[in-house]
């Protein structure tokens, strides 16, 4: 992620830099690892067809808006997202 300009831990908007990455990681076939640290997001991140691996739940965080899976092929791992959401939409 850091590749294409998410920056943990700076306050910065992080919300683009994640979706290259994301995208990026669907068209290698590969997954994308979030090094320790917050990521902020601005407007959730719609993920499908991705892994999102972090380096564990005490360690990497995504806080702001969060993110909605688009399909059974999501899988989001070794991390906390704390974004205040207490429900859940299925579209």
């Amino acid at each position: 992620a850091e590749r294409y300009g998410a920056r943990p831990d700076d306050g910065a908007d992080d919300t683009t830099a994640l979706e290259t990455a994301i995208d990026a990681a669907k068209r290698e076939g590969s997954g994308l690892w979030l090094p320790a640290g917050a990521y902020r997001i601005a407007h959730p991140l719609e993920v499908s067809g991705a892994t999102i691996a972090g380096a564990g739940m005490w360690y990497t965080k995504l806080t702001g808006a969060g993110f909605m899976g688009r399909s059974d092929r999501v899988r989001i791992r070794d991390l906390t997202v704390d974004v205040g959401v207490n429900a859940r939409r299925d579209a």
